[in-house]
This record gives structure tokens, sequence and C-alpha cells, in this order.
């Protein structure tokens, strides 16, 4: 179950980064730098879960 939360988020950030690269080169760098944050945000907490994970296997 974990596993597919992390692998959820994990994915859900790297859509949110394509989406901002897209978005910068369509309507210009103010969408493109509210959806980095939010990407940044994603990754976050996948890292968050990851370093869980290994705390909780040792």
């Amino acid at each position: 179950m974990k596993e597919a939360f992390s692998l959820i988020i994990f994915l859900s950030g790297l859509s949110l980064i394509i989406i901002g690269i897209s978005f910068y080169w369509t309507e210009g760098p103010a969408s493109a730098g509210k959806l980095a944050v939010a990407s940044g945000i994603w990754l976050k907490f996948y890292w968050a879960s990851m370093l869980q994970e290994e705390q909780i296997k040792r």
C-alpha cells in the first residue's frame, strides 16, 4: 500500500513538472512558476514518504 502511494505521488510530481514545462512554452513563466512550486511540494511529499519507509525498515 505504501509503495503504491509513493509511486502515485512520484508520478503526480513528474506530471506536474511536464505540465509546468509545457505551460512555460505556451503561456509564459508566470503559470510555469505556480506549477513548479506545486511539483516541488509533491516531490517533497514523495521523498518524505521514502525516508519514512527506510526508517520503518530499520
